[in-house]
């Protein structure tokens, strides 16, 4: 198989019968009747930089939960509230407290929007995400609390699907279906060298899934409060 064909595994055998492909999976909290239109929104690529609205927020970044409603700009008119925003904390908290993935830097702190062609909008979520035996982008690792070795790694990435509501953490353990038929076939175009280490970060890439649409954080902030918030990045 190709990457081309890897991709396309995902796509269509894995999103079509995903439970079969998850170690386990769980109900999201209770969506708000504005998530509708703004997912609407964010599939068409309609959402744009919200402007304003919250004192920590850092362009093109949105904070929802301190911020008073907003409309995007352009002809969308989706209504940005803290409902909204609300509902990406709920989200995070439960992923992290059904699955023991922590809310933490090196751990669960961000997701990705995809639009797919066959379950519309979905998040997924990279847990895990700074190992200590795996140096990303100059960051200290060495004091994470895990490994690509130890068996939670294995259920690092969190497919949420906006038609269901449900949360799957998808497995890619040695000899799983998705090891085998997406894994180890959609680095095959990548030099020897390479290969070995995206099969290591057993990651499920956005862009194999569908098209990007944007990003989600769970910002951790460190202030006396210490609140917590989700930010949206809006994709360019």
């Amino acid at each position: 198989m190709t990457e081309e064909s890897a991709k396309q595994w995902l796509r269509q055998t894995m999103l079509n019968n995903v439970e079969s492909y998850s170690l386990s999976n769980y109900a999201g909290p209770t969506a708000p009747r504005d998530l509708a239109p703004f997912l609407r929104a964010a599939a068409s690529g309609l959402i744009g930089t919200v402007n304003g609205g919250s004192k920590h927020a850092l362009s093109p970044m949105y904070s929802f939960m301190d911020a008073q409603p907003s409309y995007s700009a352009g002809q969308s008119k989706t209504l940005y509230t803290y409902k909204v925003g609300a509902f990406f904390c709920r989200l995070f908290r439960r992923i992290s407290s059904k699955l023991n993935h922590k809310l933490t830097m090196y751990d669960l702190w961000h997701g990705h929007f995809v639009n797919t062609d066959t379950h519309g909008m979905v998040i997924i979520f990279h847990a895990k995400e700074q190992p200590s035996n795996f140096q990303t982008d100059g960051v200290d690792n060495t004091k994470s609390p895990f490994a690509t070795t130890d068996a939670c790694f294995n259920g690092r990435n969190v497919l949420w699907l906006s038609g269901s509501n449900r949360f799957y953490a998808l497995d890619t353990g040695d000899g799983s279906d998705i090891y085998n038929h997406y894994l180890l076939d959609s680095v095959s175009t990548y030099d020897k060298d390479i290969a070995p280490l995206f099969i290591k970060t057993r990651t499920v890439w956005e862009y194999h899934l569908g098209t990007q649409r944007g990003l989600v954080y769970y910002k951790i902030h460190t202030s006396k409060l210490k609140w917590k918030s989700t930010h949206v990045v809006i994709a360019p």
